[in-house]
């Protein structure tokens, strides 16, 4: 019993060191404690970092989500996504793969063998985002990236979407982000088609598809049409025709080809044979 309790001690002796050594990437940068080096490489895995210890003892540094390292104004910045912990025995060197993401949509993807020799913290809310998907352990790796590009190129909140992740993290992630920057949660999903070069790495920029839900109760039967209007309220598309729909309360789930549509605001809207707007859904295709 003795002999468990000692074990026990050390265990956590151990602990609270490892914890007392801890340091994030930032502040061992600053102390002067590694120094490393950053270079993009073939793979899923495109961000080598090269790290070293320059201390005499044990320490652990971890890798902040959200942390940006930069080549050039043209060429696509890293961003790492998950937390990183790293424990480094005194002067170890290390090399690390991560799986990290492009922090800049406008420029070019990363070419093997280009150094990345500035780093820096992205937005802080991006930090907080990234931080409470690796707490709730959230996958969908287009996910991941499209919450960068909403950060780092301003693209709509709509944007954030990906086919590899499931609708609740889906809305999970919309709801957080939408109470730290104070937006509306939208309607619809905005989807974007595949960059013509098939890397994951880089922004199409073509608008694909428009989807969501719209809600409509009404007290009598009715003829019901769905349609897609443009910022003048003209019909530019007749996307569902519902006869002789019965009174009541119902879902209508709506997908719009959005491939040839101009850039801009749109309204998809339910009508009945009046003409007259019994639901609608405002969309921006941008």
């Amino acid at each position: 019993m003795k002999s468990y309790s000692i074990m026990i001690g050390l265990l956590l002796v151990a602990t609270g060191l490892t914890e007392l050594n801890a340091r994030s990437f930032g502040e061992a940068l600053k102390r002067k404690e590694i120094k490393y080096e950053v270079v993009s490489v073939p793979g899923p895995r495109r961000m080598l970092l090269r790290i070293k210890n320059l201390l005499k003892r044990e320490a652990r540094i971890d890798v902040e989500p959200g942390r940006f390292f930069y080549n050039t104004s043209a060429v696509q910045p890293f961003v790492v996504s998950r937390p990183i912990a790293l424990e480094m025995e005194p002067g170890e060197e290390r090399e690390v793969a991560v799986r990290a993401y492009c922090g800049n949509a406008t420029a070019a993807c990363p070419s093997t063998n280009q150094d990345f020799t500035r780093t820096e913290l992205g937005p802080e809310n991006l930090c907080a985002t990234l931080q409470m998907m690796a707490k709730n352990q959230i996958v969908g790796e287009g996910l991941y990236q499209q919450v960068i590009w909403f950060y780092s190129n301003k693209h709509q909140i709509a944007s954030v979407f990906s086919g590899d992740a499931d609708e609740n993290s889906i809305q999970l992630v919309r709801q957080f982000i939408c109470k730290k920057e104070d937006l509306k949660l939208p309607q619809y999903h905005l989807k974007y088609a595949q960059a013509s070069s098939g890397d994951e790495l880089e922004f199409s920029g073509r608008p694909d598809e428009v989807f969501g839900k719209l809600n409509i109760k009404i007290e009598q039967r009715s003829d019901l049409q769905i349609r897609v209007l443009d910022a003048g309220g003209n019909q530019i598309q007749l996307l569902q025709v519902h006869l002789n729909q019965p009174a009541g309360e119902f879902e209508f789930p709506v997908l719009v080809s959005v491939t040839d549509y101009p850039l801009g605001e749109y309204t998809i809207a339910v009508c009945d044979e009046r003409g007259n707007v019994l639901s609608s859904m405002p969309v921006v295709v941008s």
